[in-house]
Order: C-alpha cells, then structure tokens, then sequence
C-alpha cells in the first residue's frame, strides 16, 4: 500500500494560521478520534517585546478561546499538555489569569520552564491525530508569526516524541497536573524568576 504524501502549508502571518488552528480545533472538537491539543510555546523570552497589532491579537483571541474551550469539554474529554518558558513575573502573572477558569480542569496538565538565556526553539502544536503545527519565534513580538501546518498521522506521531521528550525533562515546574494546580511549584517558580533577575 502506498501512503499519502504528508499536506502541508506554510502561513507567513498570524492572521492567516491562527483562524486556521481555531478552525483545526472546531473540527476535531466533535470528532471520533482522539481528542489531544499538545502546545509547547516555548518562544518569547529573550529580549523587550512589543505586543502584537490589534487585528493580530483577535486572531490569537480566537485561538485561545476555542483552545479553553477543548480544556473545559465536559462529556468527550480532551487531553490537553501545555509547556511555557516563563521568565518573568509578568509573564507567569499573565498565564495563571488565562488559565484560572481551567484550575479544576481534569485532563488539563500545564508545565513551565525557566531558562531566560534559552536558544530559539520550535514551537510544535499538535491537535488530534494528524494536525501538527509548526511555529517559528518572532525576535519581536511576543507570540510566533509564522507556521507551516502538516497533516499527516506518521509526522503528528514524530512531532510528539520530540514533545514528550520536553514534557518528561526534569527542569521543568508542574503547574497543574491532570487533577490540580500545584501551588508549591508556582511559588518554586516565583522564587526562580526572582534569583534570575
């Protein structure tokens, strides 16, 4: 049997690859298959940043809505793991209010690292079984501009072993687990953040 060339697509602009990832997500919502949204957002972190446009920014909106929307699925749960490099106080302030109606989310784990000298990583989102979206830093902004989409099951399940290998190394703060938050590792956080700066 001969297998399908991988579908990709490059989008140079955030407004066009986020409304699609939303899209990505509204159309695995209800699916079958498996429900899994894996993001490592891993950029941002180095340098002053300026805040993305505002039409720029209702695209993120939009992604981050339809993502919560997947952490709070009631019924057919997903599983969502999300990894932060967090570095400043602000930053780590910004991602506990996002996630603070998520707290008693089961199935919602969220993990942090903070290396504020870290070179540029990729910044994989996988959703579903097949959908796999491939981010690159914006030395700029303060959230990624570019994405190249790939739909393919055997690439997904690549792009997952390099997220697992993320998800398991030991440097990284437990946020939330798939039960609760863990405040204790916020606070180790925190005191991280201080002692670097």
């Amino acid at each position: 049997m001969i297998r399908r060339p991988p579908r990709s697509t490059l989008f140079p602009y955030t407004t066009l690859f986020r409304s699609v990832i939303a899209n990505v997500l509204e159309e695995n919502f209800n699916s079958i298959g498996e429900k899994r949204l894996e993001l490592a957002a891993l950029h941002g972190h180095s340098g002053d940043r300026t805040e993305n446009e505002t039409a720029v920014m209702k695209e993120f909106e939009k992604f981050d809505k339809m993502m919560m929307k997947c952490i709070l699925a009631t019924g057919n749960k997903w599983r969502v793991r999300i990894i932060y490099n967090i570095t400043t106080e602000e930053r780590l302030n910004k991602v506990k209010q996002r996630f603070e109606m998520a707290q008693d989310a089961d199935g919602f784990e969220l993990k942090a690292f903070s290396q504020k000298d870290a070179i540029m990583h990729l910044a994989p989102l996988i959703v579903g079984e097949e959908d796999v979206f491939i981010s690159l830093e914006d030395p700029k902004y303060n959230r990624v501009r570019k994405a190249i989409h790939i739909k393919d099951i055997e690439t997904a399940k690549v792009v997952e072993e390099y997220f697992q290998k993320l998800w398991e190394k030991d440097d990284a703060f437990i946020l939330k687990d798939a039960t609760r938050v863990r405040n204790e590792e916020i606070e180790r956080l925190y005191h991280k953040i201080n002692e670097q700066n």
